[in-house]
């Protein structure tokens, strides 16, 4: 008898991302938040086989985690790919992998899309990124999966002038910073969904 251990990226039962999108009028930023299942069946790294990534274990993967989500994520702006300015930070905190990037503003009149690629070509997969758009005062949600992996907006004239103007980002794209606390306004009400589920 011959046993295949062979390794697959298959997503478990309910694969969920939460992801925020928040303009500034200086900045794009990306939160994104995956369960640590999903990180294993992507990346791998669950040395001691026990179903989760304790620090050392996700640090062992991130990097093979980031470029991972840097192919499958894919923003655009005026239907032009755009490059990640900036990896402000990639760490586990309780049970998820939470990613926090930048890209570059959005101005008015331009359109926006986020469209999510992770488990596209899996068909066993029930994935769905739960994206949460803060846009100035504005807020709302929208579901990425199955065949609609893809959101759009087209800023106008009044949403960009409500956006606050944040924090002015370099530029160049930067590597990965030294883990830090991850934890934000944006991140802190579903991470908790993620650790039960």
């Amino acid at each position: 008898m011959l046993l295949s251990f062979e390794h697959r990226a298959d997503a478990h039962a309910y694969s969920a991302t939460y992801s925020a999108l928040e303009f500034y009028k200086t900045k794009t930023e990306l939160t994104y938040a995956l369960d640590d299942k999903s990180v294993i069946e992507l990346a791998g790294g669950d040395t001691n086989h026990d179903g989760t990534l304790d620090s050392e274990e996700f640090a062992a993967v991130d990097q093979k985690l980031l470029t991972i989500l840097q192919t499958s994520l894919v923003v655009k702006i005026n239907g032009e790919s755009t490059a990640w300015l900036q990896i402000e930070s990639l760490t586990i905190d309780r049970k998820s992998a939470i990613l926090k990037a930048y890209f570059p503003a959005v101005a008015a009149s331009q359109t926006i899309e986020l469209t999510d690629n992770l488990y596209l070509n899996d068909s066993r997969s029930n994935y769905v990124n739960l994206l949460t758009i803060y846009n100035g005062a504005e807020r709302s949600t929208a579901a990425l999966s199955g065949g609609n992996r893809t959101w759009k907006l087209q800023m106008t004239e009044n949403d960009y002038a409500g956006l606050q103007s944040g924090e002015t980002i370099s530029q160049q794209p930067q590597e990965q910073q030294p883990e830090e606390d991850a934890s934000s306004s944006s991140t802190d009400g579903w991470l908790s969904f993620l650790n039960w589920g």
